[in-house]
C-alpha cells in the first residue's frame, strides 16, 4: 500500500472511532500517527474521501465519510457501528463481516483497539473482515461482545 494509501485509511480510522471537529485536530491526530501533512494535503484527501461535517448531538459537528473511497454514493450515513457493517456469518472459529465499501479496515481497527477476549485477530479488506476466533468461543457469545461494538450486528448474521 502507498503512502497516501495508508494515510488515508489512517485518516478514515481516526475518524470513525474519534470525534474530530476541525481540520487542525485531525492534523495533529494524524501527527500523532506518524502522518505530517499539510493543510492542503489534508484537504485533498478529505475531499478524495467524501468526507464532510455533519451534525452530532453530542459534539456539535464532525467529520463524518459520506462516498466510498471509489467516489460512487454509499448508504453509509456516519454511524460504522450500525449502517457500515452489512452482514456478518460465522463458521467454526471464524467470522466474516462484509461492510460499505472503505469501511473493512475501520471494522478492523475498531476491532484491534477493542481487545475482546474472545477474538485472536483479524485481517480486514475493503469491505470485508476475516475474524479469528479462540476456539472455544460459542457463536452466541461472540456475537454478544461484536454486538457491544457495532449497534445491530446481533440481527444481520446470514
Amino acid at each position: 500500500m502507498s503512502g497516501k494509501a495508508n494515510r488515508q485509511n489512517a485518516i478514515r480510522t481516526i475518524i470513525a472511532t474519534q470525534k474530530i471537529a476541525s481540520q487542525e485536530e485531525l492534523q495533529t491526530r494524524l501527527s500523532a500517527e506518524g502522518y505530517d501533512v499539510t493543510q492542503a494535503t489534508l484537504s485533498r484527501d478529505l475531499k478524495e474521501l467524501g468526507v464532510v461535517k455533519a451534525h452530532d448531538v453530542e459534539s456539535g459537528y464532525s467529520y463524518r465519510i459520506s462516498v466510498s473511497s471509489d467516489g460512487k454514493k454509499s448508504k453509509f450515513t456516519g454511524d460504522i457501528t450500525g449502517e457500515g457493517v452489512l452482514w456478518i456469518s460465522f463458521s467454526a472459529n471464524l467470522a466474516v463481516i462484509k461492510t460499505q465499501p472503505g469501511f473493512a479496515s475501520v471494522v478492523g481497527a475498531i476491532l484491534d483497539h477493542a481487545d475482546l477476549e474472545e477474538v485472536i485477530g483479524n485481517v480486514a479488506g475493503d469491505d470485508t473482515v476475516l475474524i479469528i476466533l479462540k476456539e472455544a468461543v460459542a457463536r452466541a457469545e461472540a456475537l454478544e461482545s461484536l454486538a457491544k461494538l457495532f449497534k445491530g450486528i446481533e440481527n444481520k448474521e446470514i
